[in-house]
């Protein structure tokens, strides 16, 4: 299984990066902080589960390759990405630790998703996440991207960042919602 993170996806191209599936937190458990860094960022995603064995997909094929979309959420060492990005050096361990990325309990039929989501973080009132992203309408683009460098295999995810990165702390308590419907929630200890 692939967790390939969308990066960026704009008119000219789409880059992504990968984590490993050490890096996986499932069933809502609990982030614990690690003791390598001091700032970390949390990220709202959507996740698209990959339902079909393909290379070098054209775009219009694309939606045959997804069958679901759960809720995500992506943790960065955010001292480790700055200090080793302006040293030019290679960041993929402030994003690929182990439990660095949480994953919903279900996931449910695309034609089951309105494209709603709401994120909150310590019980405040759930706060809308706009998908201006371009991945949700890109994601023909980005699956056909994606497949021109790697094949992509039954139950890969693909994430797509829904929201800025933002601070958390020991003591948080994150909700995502599609809707009305709880997808995850991850306590930080």
């Amino acid at each position: 299984m692939k967790l390939i993170c969308v990066h960026e996806a704009d008119d000219a191209d789409v880059t992504f990066y990968l984590r490993p599936d050490t890096a996986l937190l499932r069933n809502n458990d609990s982030f614990y902080y690690p003791e390598f860094t001091e700032h970390i960022t949390a990220r709202v995603c959507v996740i698209f589960r990959v339902c079909r064995l393909g290379r070098s997909i054209g775009e219009r094929f694309a939606a045959r390759y997804y069958d679901a979309v759960g809720a995500g959420m992506t943790f960065t060492a955010a001292d480790l990405l700055a200090r080793h990005t302006a040293q030019g050096k290679p960041w993929g361990n402030a994003v690929a630790f182990d439990y660095s990325t949480a994953v919903s309990r279900e996931f449910l039929p695309i034609a089951a998703w309105d494209g709603n989501l709401a994120a909150h973080v310590c019980g405040t009132p759930p706060q809308p996440i706009a998908l201006d992203m371009q991945g949700t309408q890109r994601l023909p683009q980005i699956i056909a991207r994606i497949s021109a460098f790697m094949t992509l295999k039954i139950g890969d995810y693909i994430f797509i960042p829904a929201s800025a990165p933002f601070p958390i702390q020991c003591g948080n308590l994150i909700e995502t919602f599609f809707g009305d419907r709880k997808m995850m929630e991850v306590a930080v200890k």
